[in-house]
């Protein structure tokens, strides 16, 4: 019995542990997307303001 319970917590440990760094995963992989997000639309502007120096 003392076994199983033993057991038993340490799999959720695992589960917790496995959800966290799923987690924190998601969290930087947002702020990377969204980081890249900006840098796209400023580099878009950039070339809009070339374009319309050019006429």
């Amino acid at each position: 019995m003392q076994e199983k319970a033993r057991e038993g917590g340490e799999a959720r440990a695992d589960y917790d542990a496995t959800q966290q760094a799923t987690e924190d995963k998601t969290v930087r992989l947002k702020a990377l997307r969204l980081a890249k997000e900006h840098a796209d639309k400023e580099a878009a502007k950039k070339v809009v303001k070339k374009a319309a120096k050019k006429r």
